[in-house]
């Protein structure tokens, strides 16, 4: 147990990043990791070694996160968006800082109206800050489909953003 506890303990950074990738609010994140967590820890018997550890929490996270989809749709709630307050610009001149906020709330609200299987691999990179191939195990593709997916991804968002500038 104590050895699953600091495992846990030690990818709770990186834990912490991939669920508010997932979620885009505090709150739904926090809640995320803490049942993931209670989760792995009340299933030890069947926890992977250290070495497989974080792809085991990964997926415990995404069944549980798909699970909480499932309900918010039946229920018809809908999630929060990332709050804008969290524009990690804060250095320069207030010109610049304004124009990065102005694009940065541009690029989101355009990956929220992105389809899920092109807005998550850029949410699990960028914002989760995960590897490909953490983010290919994640979704459970292999390295090749995940980077085509996020190329695919990236070249919609960039032609959306343009096409925005555009008109």
């Amino acid at each position: 147990m104590d050895e699953l506890r600091r495992g846990i303990a030690a990818l709770l950074p990186k834990l912490r990043r991939v669920a508010w990738a997932l979620t885009q609010h505090e709150a739904d994140s926090l809640d995320l990791l803490q049942a993931a967590v209670e989760k792995a820890l009340s299933h030890e018997a069947g926890a992977p070694g250290s070495d497989r550890l974080g792809y085991w929490m990964l997926r415990i996270m995404k069944n549980l996160w798909i699970d909480e989809m499932r309900k918010r749709r039946r229920w018809q709630r809908i999630v929060t968006p990332l709050p804008d307050d969290n524009d990690p610009s804060d250095e320069g001149d207030a010109v610049t800082a304004s124009e990065r906020r102005v694009e940065l709330a541009r690029v989101r609200q355009v990956l929220e109206t992105m389809p899920e299987d092109h807005r998550l691999p850029i949410q699990l990179v960028v914002m989760g800050d995960l590897s490909y191939c953490e983010a290919a195990e994640f979704l459970d593709i292999s390295v090749s489909a995940f980077t085509s997916r996020l190329a695919r991804a990236r070249s919609g968002l960039l032609q959306t953003l343009k096409a925005q500038e555009a008109s």
